[in-house]
Order: C-alpha cells, then sequence, then structure tokens
C-alpha cells in the first residue's frame, strides 16, 4: 500500500500532463483533443487527486529522488492543466482546478527535492498561476453556438458561433468542421480542426442566412465561400 502511495508526485504528474501534452500532439497534426466531459474528467482527478494526498499524508510517506522530483513538477503541470479547463466554465469547474493545485502545492512543500527545484517549482507555478488570471479575466467568454448545417453529403458541418470575450468586445464567426475525420476513442477524440470561413460583427448572430449550395461551397448571407481554399 505505501509502495502504491509513494507513487502519487508520478501518478498525478501524469494526469496532470495528460490533457495539455494531447492538445499539444493533436494541434502539431491539426486536430482538435476533445473529451467526452470537460466537468466529468475533472471531478474525477480531483477525487483521485484528494484520495491520493489524503493518504500520501496520513501514512506519512518518504519518497526517493524520483518520486520528489515529481512532486516538484506536479504544481506547474496542474496549473498548466488548468488552462484547458477554466474556459469551458468557470462556475462548474473552476473550483476543481484549484483543489487539484492545492492537492500538487501540498505535495510540492511537504516532499519536493531538492530544494532549488522546489524553489524553481514554486515561483513558475505562482507565475502561471498570474498568467492564468489574466488569461481569464481578459479573454474568458460566452460561446453560443446555433444554427449546425450539414453539407449535402454530410462530410461538413457549418457552425454559426456567437462569441462574447468581455473587453475584447464580439463577434459572430462561421466554422466549418470536418466530421468524417478523425479519431473517437469514447472518452476523447481527436477531430479536424475547424477552418474560419468568416469572421463579422456580433450584431449578426440571430438574422445570418446560410446554406449549402454544394458539398465544397458555403453560403453566408447570399455570398459564395469555397472552403477548400
Amino acid at each position: 500500500m505505501k509502495r502504491t502511495i509513494s507513487e502519487t508526485p508520478i501518478i498525478l504528474s501524469v494526469l496532470y500532463a495528460f490533457v495539455p501534452l494531447c492538445h499539444a500532439i493533436g494541434a502539431a497534426f491539426g486536430y482538435d483533443f476533445i473529451l467526452s466531459s470537460d466537468a466529468i474528467t475533472i471531478v474525477v482527478l480531483t477525487v483521485v487527486s484528494l484520495v491520493l494526498t489524503a493518504l500520501f499524508l496520513f501514512y506519512k510517506v518518504t519518497l526517493n529522488k524520483t518520486n520528489a522530483v515529481f512532486a516538484a513538477l506536479s504544481l506547474p503541470l496542474s496549473v498548466i492543466n488548468g488552462f484547458f479547463f477554466f474556459p469551458s466554465d468557470w462556475a462548474e469547474t473552476g473550483i476543481f482546478v484549484l483543489l487539484c493545485c492545492g492537492c500538487a502545492a501540498i505535495l510540492l512543500f511537504k516532499a519536493a527535492r531538492p530544494k532549488a527545484l522546489k524553489v524553481v517549482s514554486a515561483v513558475i507555478s505562482y507565475l502561471l498561476i498570474f498568467l492564468l488570471i489574466i488569461f481569464f479575466f481578459f479573454t474568458f467568454g460566452i460561446n453560443a453556438t446555433v444554427n449546425p448545417v450539414v453539407s449535402p453529403q454530410k462530410t461538413y458541418t457549418a457552425l454559426v458561433i456567437k462569441t462574447d470575450q468581455r473587453f475584447l468586445g464580439g463577434c459572430t464567426s462561421v466554422e466549418v468542421a470536418n466530421t468524417k475525420e478523425g479519431i473517437n476513442l469514447l472518452i476523447f477524440q481527436f477531430s479536424k480542426s475547424p477552418t474560419l470561413v468568416y469572421r463579422g460583427d456580433g450584431s449578426e448572430f440571430e438574422n445570418m442566412k446560410i446554406s449549402w449550395k454544394d458539398e465544397h461551397t458555403l453560403i453566408i448571407n447570399n455570398r459564395e465561400y469555397d472552403i477548400r481554399d
């Protein structure tokens, strides 16, 4: 039991790094990484973090050098992980991300070694937290999607999206997603990144007219757009 608990820093570091790493891999090949449910994922991750951290403190486990290094890495990884969850729904996921960061902070201050790495990790984590707050304050907005319009052969789906991003203002955009290209692994999937076809004022959202002329030509407000361009 203690041996398993001693692996807590590695386990949590891997879990915290999973979503950011998948996003990076997907982006490198032109795909979006999509979880089946952000809310369920972060709740499960938080429960695992709380249980393992509680057992770690209860059994007063002594870590080897490798695990001590991962104890230092877990906090910055947990904050980076938060960047991928906060924008989805601040009210529902914010508290869980903060709990994950709290668990990682306990590991950092209780068990991380060497001291120099511990200090560097703490400084980087504080800077990342500051950037996370700035990121939320200036870019967090409300996205509303209406009128998903499927192409004649059902290869593409055009989405009209209204974005309200506080100080950055709002806009109406049209994105086209390829619904047949992707890898579905049940709890998550890699889908081809949608192509931005049109961007306009936020006031266009409700009255925009959109339809397909053929499989590769989208008509937006009576103007044709070839999605292959």
